[in-house]
């Protein structure tokens, strides 16, 4: 049952993160055109969150694999 919590909960948290930070990725590289200081920044704050976010399930991931019997 903890494997298959594991596994969901890591599908369910990457795959947004992983969408969030592509499409910044994208943004920063110039996709939609130049943007304002402003909006870099702001962008900017979006990928360092998800990024903090993403550290996070990866620590909580690595946490429920070490505890789990062998």
């Amino acid at each position: 049952v903890k494997d298959k919590f594991v596994m969901s909960f890591s599908h369910d948290l990457r795959t947004p993160l992983n969408g969030i930070l592509g499409s910044v990725e994208l943004l920063l590289l110039g996709g939609k055109g130049k943007m304002s200081k402003d909006e870099k920044e702001h962008l900017d704050v979006v990928k360092y969150c998800s990024n903090v976010l993403k550290m996070l399930v990866e620590n909580v991931l690595a946490q429920g694999q070490m505890s789990m019997p062998a």
